[in-house]
């Protein structure tokens, strides 16, 4: 079920800006707050700082802010909210701050960058259109929006997509700003430095059949199930090669080292010979139970009450291969 939020008009000054912080943990937030203190040029974009609480209240508390100005800092506490919801609470908190025209969302897990903060502010903040502006790692291959860390989301646009607030777990963020670029905002992006966010390829399949034109959705199925393919025969060489270096072991030999996450080019040869081997290792198997039940079997005799143990005792046993031959009976003792 989507979380519904009413989205209100205000009356907008042109620069203003809600920063808001997801939060996970209180000293990661403590750190990123911190950075926010020490960046003076976010600081005078900022009108208010949003901070969303998501723990139970027994464990919340006010998070460190010292260094702020007063009244800037405001927390929403939703115990137990999940992303959705989260981020639908943060939004809904931004957009009762009459003097701000945008909301720049950003993770407390985020390695936070100031200066590139401020240059998507600016650049959202500034432009006439309202952007759409997100914050992409350097290090992701993937420019779109669900790599990005941290997003600018203009007030209109929010509004544009009313209470069709995302609903797509870790994707959340990426799901709004699809949502805003079907609406009609164009989504820019700009290379920073932190965290790129990681999704499971069915969190990016459904991603894609929820926005994406059809041949873009039928590039990530494909993708997506040729990885989902590659996956398991990884895992089920994984498990072949355990079965092998069981077998080999049996055999006496060393199994091949091949190249990490490589098929051996000689592994249908392996499986062949291993599978011709298999009567003798079963035959040898049984063999090693038979030698070790006549051992068992002259232990019980020589202990007998009666029995002469002098053999053992001169360590004049037979030979183990001979273990089978042994006679069980106990009439006499020199079978050998």
């Amino acid at each position: 079920m989507q979380p519904q939020v009413a989205l209100r008009p205000q009356a907008l000054e042109p620069d203003g800006l809600v920063l808001a912080v997801l939060r996970t943990s209180g000293d990661v937030l403590r750190t990123a707050l911190q950075r926010i203190e020490a960046a003076p040029e976010l600081l005078a974009l900022a009108t208010r700082v949003v901070v969303l609480d998501p723990r139970p209240l027994t464990a919340a508390s006010r998070p460190a802010g010292a260094g702020l100005p007063d009244g800037l800092l405001r927390v929403v506490r939703r115990p137990g909210a999940d992303a959705p919801a989260a981020l639908a609470a943060v939004l809904a908190a931004a957009l009762t701050e009459a003097a701000a025209r945008a909301v720049l969302v950003v993770e407390d897990r985020a390695v936070l960058d100031p200066e590139a903060l401020v240059a998507a502010a600016v650049r959202s903040v500034g432009s006439a259109a309202g952007d759409v502006v997100g914050l992409v790692d350097p290090s992701s291959a993937d420019a779109s929006p669900r790599a990005w860390w941290a997003a600018v989301l203009p007030f209109d646009a929010l509004r544009a997509v009313g209470s069709a607030l995302p609903e797509a777990g870790g994707l959340a963020l990426a799901d709004l700003v699809l949502r805003a670029d079907a609406a009609g905002f164009r989504p820019a992006a700009l290379r920073a430095p932190g965290p790129a966010r990681t999704a499971t390829a069915a969190e990016r399949v459904r991603i894609a059949l929820l926005h994406e034109p059809v041949a873009a959705r039928s590039r990530v199925l494909a993708g997506g199930l040729a990885r989902q393919l590659r996956a398991l025969v990884r895992l089920r060489h994984r498990a072949a090669a355990q079965e092998q270096a069981e077998l080999l072991a049996v055999l006496g030999e060393r199994p091949r080292r091949a190249a990490p996450g490589a098929l051996p080019a000689d592994a249908v040869r392996l499986h062949v010979r291993l599978w011709l081997a298999w009567p003798a290792l079963r035959r040898r198997a049984r063999e090693g139970a038979l030698e070790r039940a006549s051992a068992a079997a002259w232990a019980e005799r020589n202990d007998a009450p009666g029995m002469d143990g002098e053999r053992e005792r001169a360590g004049r046993r037979p030979a183990g291969l001979q273990w089978r031959a042994w006679a069980t009976s106990k009439r006499g003792t020199s079978a050998a």
